[in-house]
């Protein structure tokens, strides 16, 4: 697995991403089922053009999942953006867990959020063990 850490936006690369992002400005996240090309710049560009208010930061929090590129990206947003970049590659061990959604995105048609939990081989003391190293966004379960 790669893993990349940026602090701005502008770092995110274009996909077809399934996941949201929620604008300071509103009670609930915009949610995308991965069957658009996004591109996180011009959403926000979007965001302050149909806005009268000028928050900085407009994305608090964010999860994007392309599932071409077994990208994952995770946003949060704190004192400075906080984002990670997670690729997944072949031979990588994870184990797939399903949550219940945020009351949220409930309403958004979510039943459940799909999150995988990537292991990595460590020794200790003579014995391999595995070593939980992430914990990243897979996409949604949508009701039907």
């Amino acid at each position: 697995m790669k893993t990349e850490q940026h602090t701005q936006l502008s770092k995110i690369p274009k996909g077809n991403y399934e996941g949201y992002l929620w604008n300071a400005s509103q009670q609930k996240p915009e949610i995308f089922e991965g069957t658009e090309e996004i591109n996180v710049i011009d959403k926000v560009e979007e965001i302050h053009k149909n806005s009268d208010e000028k928050l900085v930061p407009i994305i608090i929090e964010g999860l994007l999942y392309d599932r071409e590129h077994k990208r994952s990206i995770h946003i949060i947003y704190t004192h400075r953006y906080m984002i990670t970049v997670y690729e997944l590659e072949n031979g990588d061990e994870f184990e797939e867990q399903e949550y219940m959604p945020h009351n949220r995105l409930k309403e958004e048609n979510v039943k459940s959020i799909k999150m995988a939990r990537v292991w990595a081989e460590k020794q200790e003391e003579e014995m391999p063990t595995l070593t939980l190293i992430a914990h990243i966004f897979r996409g949604f379960n949508f009701k039907k």
